[in-house]
Parts: structure tokens; C-alpha cells; sequence
């Protein structure tokens, strides 16, 4: 995990290019392999998780990245109170640990030993012109860096596209529905009815298979001798 910033102060007027060598660096997965890596997955048939953008947390699209899962899950876009620039405003080099402003000033990241990070601007917002539109804070913005910034912004261009929404509309109502009929009244599935971790989860497993063969069975599922059908197949 990279360390605090200790090295020169920081110019709210330089640029990329031109950080001093002796601030942060920290590696980085690229767009470009995120997108790779979805592609692959869904071209290997992985398994893939729905879910709004309530779920579509940093740490979850951590864990599904490193288990291979494809995360067809939304997250929330980068918001900021009152109507100021979101941080999608700024342009965020995380494997040079800078962030530069919708003005153009940079400052370096300082990340602490969690993995997240924060960009203070302190004085480069004082004589800002954009500074009504970006921050009302006396001591100038500051902007919280997620230790999964890339897998969010890479996730949010993914959601953007117009194929993630057809395959969200077309799949994620019938997992809602599923859902729904579990925890119907006669179903019992909205409140545990026994105790214990161990217990209620065989009992909601109990639950899911029930409400499973009940479908089956809508579907006029049968036994033949070559294996279970469906009614016309």
C-alpha cells in the first residue's frame, strides 16, 4: 500500500507530465484490461450477478473481478451536494497518484494505508473561477479517492453503453420477480422462522427449492427415460 505524501509540497499549477518524482505512484488496473477481461468472461459463458446500483459497491466489483464473475451490476454515479462538479469532472491518473481539476490544477493523491486516497486543492481554490460551480468549502475542495476507483469508472462506462442496458432490462426483472415470490406472506420468506445462521439458511434453502419445483411444475416438467423435459419440448 503506498504511504501518505511526505515529498515536495504540493503546486496547485503543475501538470501531469510534470510531477516531481517523488510523489506517489501506485499501480493500477487499466480500462483497457477491464474491458478485455469482460469480453472474455462473456464469451466463456462465466457466470454473471445482477444488481441495482444500490449493490454496485467498490468492494463488490473487487471480489467478483477476482473470482472471474461478470458484474452486471449498475453503480451509482459520482454525485456532489448542493449541484458542484461530481469528481467525474476531474481527470483522476492513479498510476501517477494525481488528480486534476475541471480548471486544470493538479495535485498529488495521498493514499493511506487502507488503499483509499484524498486530493486536497487547499489555496488553488481561492481565485478559481470555477470555484462556485466545484466547491463551498473555506479550505478549498477535496476529493475522496476510492481504492476501487478503476473498477468504478470502468464500470459506469460499461452501464453507459447500450448493450448493458438491453441486457439489464431484459434479465434483472425476472430475478426481481423470482425474489418477490419468495418472500410472499404464505411463503414466509420475509422473516426467519427459526434461529440461528445455520438454520435459517437451510430453511430459506428449503424455501427456494420448494418455490423452484413449483415452477417446474407449471412448466409441465416430467420424467422421461432419457432425462426431465418441459410440456412440448
Amino acid at each position: 500500500m503506498g504511504k501518505e505524501h511526505t515529498g515536495p509540497p504540493r503546486s496547485p499549477t503543475s501538470r501531469l507530465p510534470s510531477l516531481p518524482a517523488g510523489w506517489p505512484r501506485r499501480p493500477a488496473p487499466s480500462q483497457a484490461r477491464l474491458r478485455k477481461a469482460t469480453a472474455r468472461r462473456r464469451e466463456e459463458g462465466a457466470p454473471g450477478v445482477y444488481g441495482d446500483a444500490a449493490h454496485g459497491s467498490g468492494e463488490l466489483l473487487a471480489y467478483l473481478d477476482k473470482a472471474g464473475i461478470d458484474p452486471r451490476v449498475k453503480v451509482q454515479p459520482p454525485l456532489a451536494p448542493g449541484g458542484l462538479f461530481p469528481k467525474d469532472r476531474s481527470s483522476i491518473d492513479l498510476a501517477a497518484g494525481a488528480l486534476t481539476c475541471p480548471a486544470g490544477s493538479t495535485v498529488a493523491i495521498s493514499f493511506a494505508k487502507a488503499g483509499n486516497g484524498t486530493a486536497c486543492f487547499g489555496g488553488a481554490c481561492s481565485n478559481c473561477p470555477l470555484r462556485p460551480s466545484c466547491t463551498t468549502a473555506a479550505a478549498g475542495r477535496t476529493v475522496s479517492i476510492s481504492p476501487h476507483e478503476e473498477l468504478l469508472r470502468a464500470q459506469r462506462e460499461r452501464c453507459a453503453g447500450p448493450s448493458f442496458a438491453t441486457d439489464y432490462r431484459a434479465t434483472r426483472p425476472k430475478v426481481e420477480r423470482i425474489l418477490a415470490h419468495l418472500v410472499l406472506r404464505r411463503h414466509g420468506g420475509r422473516h426467519a422462522r427459526v434461529r440461528g445462521r445455520r438454520k435459517v439458511g437451510a430453511d430459506f434453502n428449503l424455501l427456494a427449492a420448494a418455490r423452484s419445483l413449483a415452477r417446474l411444475a407449471v412448466r409441465g416438467l416430467r420424467s422421461t427415460p432419457d432425462g426431465w423435459v418441459a410440456a412440448g419440448a
